[in-house]
């Protein structure tokens, strides 16, 4: 399986243009290959096979949140923001053009 995704972003009033892809990394366990590729970034990330390491990561970080105290590592913010990333990455792949993603108010 193999997902690739152009951007346009902001940064400091300045548009970049890139891409990110995903390789062989849509499924519940870690694996594949992350690539980041822009006018200013080219980076590559390779993740051996490993079924239990997400979960691993996922029970590990609640318990820190929980034994110290603090926030959660992703809150229920991030999550709503990777859904309204998602969704626009499909709503683009099928109309063939760039989807604005609108910041997400709180409170609202």
């Amino acid at each position: 399986v193999w997902i690739s995704v152009r951007l346009q972003w902001k940064v400091a009033s300045m548009r970049v243009n890139g891409r990110i892809a995903l390789r062989d990394m849509v499924w519940e366990h870690l694996s594949g290959k992350l690539e980041v590729v822009s006018e200013s970034v080219n980076t590559e990330v390779s993740y051996e096979k490993d079924r239990l390491g997400l979960y691993k990561r996922q029970i590990e970080a609640f318990n820190r949140a929980v034994q110290s105290g603090e926030n959660f590592e992703a809150s229920g913010w991030d999550g709503l923001r990777i859904i309204q990333v998602a969704a626009a990455v499909i709503e683009s792949a099928s109309k063939g053009r760039a989807v604005k993603i609108e910041p997400i108010v709180k409170g609202k």
